[in-house]
């Protein structure tokens, strides 16, 4: 009888070793993972800035009109759509959980580099242009002038971006790369503010991002911006090239992303 007991104990402990053993296995990383690759594919792309609030009545419409391209058959490879939340309209009692005055003072230099009139929302900027299709119902502009190759590899939370120019030449000053993480499907019901009582559902939301200047190799490693941790339907990394001087991206790449 005492053998027995002890036998099931054994056995007992054994089942219970092999279990965790096997939740660790299903639930941790694969050592083996591999790295997320993605480029433009030397393809021009169009890069689309929403500059926007939650706290603002004129946004949702054009928050509506992004959402459009989480379906675009040409996503990532043609056009490249972002949304920035800014933060003055934070003042009107409803405290955008998105907006950054890093995202604020981003449109704030468009305007100091005369690429915008004014700062306004919703606002859009298409490849560091003013853009005001949207208020007229016209079509996006697409690009049409290539502008060379963006390879972003992310791995363990690091990125290594390499950007080849269409037509190399020594350049003037550094490049200054961005990196951001985007999230889908994010809903915020509205307590106050112009909104109040609405239910949001946003898009291409910068959650995170990061500004690096570019060694004059073009080649740089950092690791990826921390972000906003909230419930988010599906994730997204985009990268793009600008030009210090004038605020203008010269190249965009994105992909879909799990973290």
């Amino acid at each position: 009888m005492y053998d027995l007991l002890a036998l099931l104990r054994q056995l007992k402990q054994f089942l219970f070793t092999i279990t965790a053993f096997a939740l660790v296995f299903v639930i941790s990383p694969s050592a083996d993972a591999k790295p997320l690759t993605f480029s433009n594919g030397q393809q021009t792309t169009t890069f689309i800035e929403l500059f926007t609030s939650e706290g603002c009545s004129s946004c949702p419409p054009a928050d509506r009109w992004m959402r459009q391209f989480t379906n675009h058959p040409e996503l990532w490879k043609a056009v490249i759509p972002i949304a920035f939340h800014v933060d003055y309209w934070n003042n009107l009692g409803w405290q955008d959980r998105f907006s950054s005055n890093a995202f604020s003072e981003r449109q704030r230099r468009y305007r100091k580099h005369g690429n915008i009139t004014s700062i306004y929302t919703p606002g859009f900027v298409v490849d560091g242009t003013e853009w005001v299709g949207w208020f007229k119902r016209q079509g996006i502009r697409t690009a049409s002038n290539k502008r060379g190759l963006l390879t972003v590899t992310v791995e363990h939370q690091q990125a290594t971006v390499h950007y080849h120019a269409e037509q190399p030449q020594p350049l003037a000053s550094p490049l200054e790369f961005n990196l951001a993480i985007l999230g889908f499907g994010i809903q915020t019901d509205v307590h106050a503010g112009e909104n109040r009582g609405r239910q949001l559902t946003h898009d291409f939301v910068v959650l995170g991002h990061s500004q690096t200047i570019l060694a004059k190799t073009l080649s740089w490693h950092t690791p990826l911006p921390d972000y906003l941790d909230t419930e988010v339907h599906r994730y997204a990394l985009v990268a793009w090239v600008t030009d210090p001087n004038t605020h203008r991206p010269r190249q965009a790449a994105g992909h879909w992303w799990q973290p």
